[in-house]
């Protein structure tokens, strides 16, 4: 992904997705830069406060980060049955190379890690 570009993914939540967990794992190799994850429901989101319902964290100055993670479910607020767009964004550093993972899960919490109910 280049600097300062987005990339927009779309995925349905249906009542049985009581849990959604978006990885994002960052790719090291070439140094890449920074993606930061933006969720909104029913639009694609954007960058400023009233422009997405959950952000990733910026992390700067952890060298060592390499994944970041947004869970969505039932208990939260923001948890809604529908369309729902992430979008990931490059800053201005550098290019940014990622590799993304939604999962959705029908029982609470990703089953407790354990993958069943």
């Amino acid at each position: 992904l280049y600097s300062e570009t987005w990339k927009i993914y779309q995925f349905e939540v249906t009542p049985n997705d009581l849990h959604i967990h978006l990885n994002l794992t960052r790719n090291f190799g070439n140094m890449s830069g920074y993606p930061i994850m933006y969720l909104k429901f029913g639009e694609m989101p954007g960058m400023q406060y009233n422009q997405y319902d959950i952000k990733s964290e910026y992390h700067y100055f952890l060298q060592e980060w390499s994944e970041d993670i947004l869970e969505l479910d039932y208990t939260m607020d923001k948890y809604r049955v529908g369309t729902w767009y992430l979008g990931v964004y490059a800053g201005k550093s550098k290019d940014a190379k990622y590799a993304l993972q939604i999962n959705k899960y029908n029982c609470p919490f990703d089953c407790h890690d354990h993958r069943y109910c």
